[in-house]
């Protein structure tokens, strides 16, 4: 499996959403730079990484229009996922339209994994972005990462297909697999 990646889409047009933000006692935040992280939320993000890689990371995503999502439990941070509109970071699988976003680098803490904490923080990044005139949403995880497909299998995201993506005397090649028609159709 290596590097293949499972990528799903979802249309937004028509999508129904909970217009609640909260799961329990789990609730979603938003942060549109790094001078909105708190210092307790910037050392959750930075404890399980490199803290240089992680914080030039950010400071990336920012500048280059990012969101950062921080899902919380109570006061602590729990998950975090970042969303794009119109672009992506880096090259992707297929150009991106003015309305269109990338989902990326979603993240569940040790701690609180398996308690439907990625899908609630997707379901309502998605309800947001619809808000803000999204269409169409795309994300990817790898294909050996069955925990994940199995998460944005419970939201309204459907698998596009698989592919794998490289760098090739400068140039991003994709080799698809299993490209799905019907998604396909739907989702341009």
């Amino acid at each position: 499996m290596g590097n293949r990646m499972v990528i799903f889409c979802c249309s937004l047009t028509m999508a129904e959403f909970d217009k609640n933000n909260s799961f329990g006692h789990f609730t979603v935040e938003r942060r549109n730079s790094q001078d909105e992280i708190s210092d307790e939320e910037m050392e959750r993000l930075l404890f399980y990484w490199n803290r240089d890689i992680k914080l030039r990371q950010i400071r990336e995503r920012f500048a280059k229009g990012a969101v950062l999502w921080l899902a919380k439990s109570k006061s602590e941070t729990t998950a975090l996922g970042w969303s794009i509109v119109g672009k992506t970071i880096r090259p992707y699988f297929f150009p991106l339209r003015r309305y269109d976003s990338h989902l990326f680098d979603y993240e569940v803490f040790p701690d609180f994994r398996g308690q439907g904490v990625n899908r609630l923080l997707v379901n309502h990044v998605l309800a947001v972005l619809k808000t803000e005139g999204v269409n169409t949403a795309y994300i990817e995880t790898y294909a050996w990462n069955e925990a994940e497909i199995r998460s944005l299998s419970r939201t309204i995201f459907k698998k596009l297909g698989e592919a794998i993506k490289f760098q090739f005397f400068g140039k991003t090649v994709v080799v698809w697999a299993g490209l799905k028609e019907e998604s396909q159709s739907k989702a341009l």
